[in-house]
């Protein structure tokens, strides 16, 4: 019986200008070595074909489709690598992501120079266009607020691959009015060198998402990055990517049953109780089984799951909604025909793409040397490697983490929570025993009697003894003095009150402010290079 180890906790750095980098960035050419040796101990087939011989190819394809694809919108300056070298990939939505995220990016640099290995950053475009709205901080720092500033007018949700841009003036104006936003909390933003080039990109390209990735990349390149780009629709285009998923498919009941029981075994490991964390099983329905792919066509680009249902030595497959589709595959012969058959469709405008963990799990065994996860991706992958070694029965290759914390360069205020909760306390003591407050010295003769008689009665009553008789009358009795002795707090309430209000607002202010997520655009360029140079140089 397999044992689910659980992987060390990971957490992105608390303190801003940290990073996070795992294994550490000098050790990471030993872990590409371990992966190549380790794969090339593999005795695995698929569909008659060694996933060496398949790895083999699909690197070959990858790294020339990735430079096709990056010298169509900016100039290749790649350092002398061997013939055979190794490839370190990550991945991420093709947005406007956060500085921890595009730290990654850097981290494929710096892998790229120091091992003489070639860095991809695959643009993970099936994935659901949600994001065309970008958060941006204004205000003062003593109250910020949130603006939401469009991208782009909105439309159905479809994935990245499918999102075309739609209003060239407001995705144009994007910078100008996230800048007038932005400009009294941060007045030098990347966003001004940033959206010159994004406002080019979308004069020659019609997809949102790949127009901000490219001006992203463009200025990657004036920061000296050489890393090489490429949409991940591409490689579910190849031909690699297609006997790979023939394999999956043809051995979809074994595999299926794979899926879910580590899928149990990670919860169990991990104490979730939830069936949709850290993904949903895959389901069944009648003879139908849910596959790891999603699928929608050209004239149909809502993303749906890929179901199959093997009849009469075929596989069947369909999105359960107007499309279907005959595959003949099977899992004692080799794949060649499949694979020509799932790039039929493809050629008839049907997409099939990975969904999350198939996308990290054939980047790592196929693609790469080397694969660079954040912090969500990595936790993801326990249950990857769960899956491998039950499915394929392999000793999956390491990947790496990397992430930073990177935050506005604004003054702020945090308060202490110590303080607001004592203040709390204190107001909610001048309810139950106002009369620890009271001063009776400045009051007049008449108020400071019946303050004296109040208290009095108070303690006498607090001083008898609780019965099952006396306790309503004496809980009433006690709430009746404490109730008269109210309008002397009165003044005392309002001071603590208003400085508690003001402590709750410095707090969702710094709340705001300290937030790591906004977009990498809106910091300024000198912290984001502040943070890079701990690094090391680029080469």
């Amino acid at each position: 019986m397999e044992v689910c180890v659980k992987s060390r906790r990971l957490r992105a750095p608390a303190e801003d200008g940290h990073f996070l980098v795992l294994p550490a960035l000098e050790d990471l050419g030993l872990v590409m070595e371990e992966n190549v040796r380790l794969r090339d101990t593999w005795q695995c087939e698929v569909l008659g074909r060694p996933l060496s011989d398949l790895a083999a190819a699909a690197r070959r394809m990858v790294l020339k489709a990735a430079r096709d694809y990056t010298q169509t919108y900016r100039s290749l300056n790649l350092p002398a690598v061997p013939e055979e070298c190794s490839i370190v990939l990550g991945g991420h939505q093709p947005e406007l992501f956060h500085p921890g995220v595009w730290f990654k990016n850097f981290v494929l640099g710096r892998v790229q120079s120091r091992f003489s290995a070639i860095a991809i950053n695959l643009l993970i475009d099936s994935d659901a266009a949600t994001n065309v709205a970008v958060s941006v901080p204004g205000g003062l720092v003593d109250a910020p607020s949130l603006t939401r500033v469009p991208l782009d007018r909105t439309m159905q949700t479809v994935p990245w691959e499918e999102r075309p841009l739609l209003d060239r003036a407001a995705f144009d104006a994007f910078g100008r009015r996230a800048s007038r936003v932005l400009r009294p909390l941060v007045p030098d933003p990347i966003l001004e060198r940033l959206w010159p080039l994004a406002v080019s990109r979308a004069a020659r390209n019609e997809h949102l998402g790949l127009t901000i990735a490219q001006a992203r990349h463009q200025l990657e390149a004036e920061w000296k990055l050489h890393t090489l780009e490429l949409p991940q629709s591409a490689v579910c285009n190849s031909s690699e990517f297609h006997w790979f998923a023939a394999h999956l498919l043809a051995h979809l009941p074994r595999f299926w049953q794979c899926y879910n029981d580590a899928l149990d075994a990670y919860r169990a490991a991990h104490h979730v109780r939830s069936r949709t964390h850290p993904v949903p099983d895959l389901a069944a329905v009648d003879q139908w089984l849910e596959t790891p792919f999603w699928v929608w066509s050209r004239t149909d680009p809502q993303r749906r799951p890929l179901w199959a249902s093997q009849r009469q030595g075929v596989l069947v497959l369909s999105d359960q909604s107007s499309w279907q589709a005959e595959l003949a595959v099977d899992p004692e012969t080799e794949g060649s025909a499949a694979q020509q058959q799932l790039a039929d469709l493809a050629h008839r405008g049907v997409k099939i793409r990975t969904r999350a963990l198939i996308t990290t799990m054939f980047a790592r065994l196929v693609l790469s040397d080397l694969f660079v996860h954040g912090i969500g991706g990595a936790k993801y992958d326990e249950l990857t490697d769960m899956i491998v070694r039950r499915f394929f029965g392999l000793e999956p290759p390491r990947f790496a983490v990397a992430t930073a914390t990177l935050r506005l360069p604004v003054p702020r205020r945090r308060p202490s929570q110590d303080q607001l909760r004592r203040l709390r306390q204190r107001l909610r003591d001048l309810e139950f025993n106002p009369d620890r407050h009271i001063d009776t010295d400045p009051l007049p003769a008449a108020d400071r009697q019946h303050v004296q008689h109040l208290v009095a009665t108070k303690q006498r009553w607090l001083g008898t003894p609780k019965t099952t008789d006396n306790a309503r009358q004496r809980h009433r009795a006690i709430v009746a003095c404490n109730d008269g002795l109210q309008p002397h707090v009165v003044s005392l309430r309002k001071q603590w009150a208003a400085a508690a209000d003001r402590m709750r607002r410095q707090w969702r202010s710094e709340m705001l402010l300290s937030s790591r997520t906004f977009a990498f655009c809106l910091y300024p360029e000198q912290a984001m290079r502040a943070l890079l140079d701990q690094l090391g140089s680029d080469g």
